[in-house]
């Protein structure tokens, strides 16, 4: 079986074979069967391109603390949101699932488990559409989300400043700034 190929087992759920990258001696790559998600690929995609900037992909999947992160970063400046798009187009998008299971012992025990989206079907020349259309999102979403950065900075610095006038200030004769350059004018 080829990489990328879905195969079924004896009770109906899909498989895909992928290939997992091991860094512990070197590059070694071993083969791994993952399943694949129910969830339409181009519905998900669509999801991802339009409400993506904001985390609704991640909403959607039960990925409450991404989306969260995605929803106060715009996408993490757009660069998660550019990535998880390209993911999708390339069937290297995974959800990750996180299944709670009582041991016989009684003992709860936490496991991931990694579901890959099925291939997008659409002709090439679509996907590069959608790509160019997520990298211009992306780099607006990097402006506005630098903006909104620079705008919060702003008004920390003026309370800080306001704050140490207000307790160091109190006795002090201000200065007008025309006064100071005033010498070093050119006449």
């Amino acid at each position: 079986m080829g990489e990328g190929q879905v195969y079924l087992d004896k009770d109906g759920i899909r498989y895909k074979k992928h290939g997992v990258r091991s860094r512990l001696f070197g590059y070694s790559f071993r083969d791994a069967y993952y399943p694949v998600a129910e969830d339409d690929p181009k519905r998900f995609l669509y999801v991802t391109f339009f409400l993506g900037i904001f985390g609704g992909h991640k909403f959607m999947t039960g990925e409450y603390g991404k989306g969260l992160l995605y929803l106060l970063s715009c996408g993490g400046f757009g660069v998660f949101y550019v990535c998880d798009v390209l993911n999708i187009l390339t069937e290297n998008y995974c959800i990750t699932q996180v299944n709670y299971a009582e041991e016989p012992d009684g003992r709860l025990v936490r496991r991931k488990l990694r579901i890959y989206l099925d291939k997008v079907r659409m002709p090439v020349i679509r996907k590069g559409m959608v790509l160019v259309g997520a990298v211009m999102i992306g780099v607006g979403s990097m402006k506005l989300g630098y903006t909104r950065f620079l705008i919060w900075m702003d008004h920390r610095i003026e309370a800080a400043a306001n704050a140490y006038v207000t307790d160091y200030g109190k006795g002090m004769e201000l200065v007008n700034w025309e006064e100071l350059t005033s010498d070093y004018s050119e006449d």
